[in-house]
């Protein structure tokens, strides 16, 4: 029984290309323009490399993990928070091409989000139908 597999692979390739995007951006234009101003971006980005994994093993046990979802989808509100709240503080900006990844990371966090909310309510009716049917099938006279 898979639980929008699909979309669950979409996630996981999407990770991966926002960790790479994350590295090339956040630490290696930095050291390129100037010397040892990585070290903010690296706070930013060195949490971020465990969300590949969390949707791994998604793939791998969907319901052995599916309780981590929830921590999935608060670390991307986390992700999504600090990026705006990075813009409301007036953090220094180096280019448009940091600003840019950021924004774009900052809408497909908010994509990511909502398609964790949508695995969540999939697999509760997918729980409640096999519960359901448990029930019946002990009311029947079963175990």
């Amino acid at each position: 029984m898979n639980v929008y597999k699909p979309l669950r692979v979409a996630l996981f390739v999407y990770e991966l290309f926002r960790l790479l995007i994350l590295l090339g951006v956040f630490v290696v234009v930095p050291i390129r323009s100037q010397l040892f101003e990585t070290f903010p971006f690296l706070l930013y980005v060195v949490p971020n490399a465990l969300f590949p994994l969390m949707v791994l093993f998604l793939l791998l046990d969907f319901f052995y993990y599916i309780p981590y979802l929830s921590l999935y989808m608060a670390g991307k509100t986390i992700a999504v928070v600090s990026i705006i709240g990075w813009y409301i503080t007036g953090a220094p900006m180096f280019n448009a091409v940091i600003i840019g990844a950021s924004l774009f990371i900052a809408l497909f966090d908010t994509f990511s989000i909502l398609g964790g909310r949508m695995i969540q309510k999939k697999y509760k009716q997918v729980a409640a139908r096999a519960l359901s049917s448990a029930d019946e099938y002990v009311e029947r006279g079963g175990l």
